[in-house]
């Protein structure tokens, strides 16, 4: 089943580049994000760190498809006594893109996908590595400060398996 849905993405992206007209954009982005992972009681919730990059192609001024790689550089207490702790060790997604530009240097964009986000949590003779499928969504706003740099936010939604998770994030774009 998981294949089929990236059997989807690749297929729309091939759709894409036949279609792509001479705008067309490649872009990439480094990125900085906070990753909120909400559990049940009695756990609290994780409000973790990651740092990454994006890889993008925009067909044309409203379509285009990104990959997103991130990886944790903070973990974040859990539980208490015993201590358990979560770390996300690293995530890739593929997502279809929609821009709608409000301006010539600013678009509102909406984003959808799939991939994987792998993750630890250890502590109270507890040990855990988790790979989880998930689809995500989310939206976000982009300014082009000049014809080759602008700035990114972005809110992600992903639907991981018992753990609902938040992504946010600020980006420095830069496109080629």
């Amino acid at each position: 089943m998981k294949f089929a849905y990236l059997g989807a993405a690749v297929a729309a992206a091939a759709a894409l580049a036949v279609a792509a007209p001479a705008s067309a954009e490649v872009y990439g982005a480094l990125n900085a994000g906070a990753q909120i992972m909400k559990f049940d009681a009695p756990l609290k919730d994780a409000n973790l760190v990651t740092v990454g990059g994006r890889f993008g192609w925009k067909a044309n001024k409203w379509a285009g498809v990104e990959g997103d790689l991130f990886f944790g550089v903070k973990e974040d207490n859990v539980y208490s006594q015993p201590d358990v702790k979560v770390k996300i060790d690293s995530a890739a997604f593929i997502y279809g893109v929609a821009f709608l530009p409000a301006s010539e240097k600013f678009d509102l964009i909406a984003r959808v996908g799939y991939g994987h986000l792998a993750a630890k949590v250890k502590g109270g003779g507890l040990s855990e590595n988790t790979n989880d499928g998930a689809f995500s969504y989310g939206l976000g706003a982009q300014y082009k400060v000049d014809a080759t740099n602008g700035v990114r936010f972005d809110y992600t939604h992903y639907d991981i398996k018992d753990v609902s998770t938040n992504g946010f994030t600020a980006a420095y774009v830069r496109t080629f």
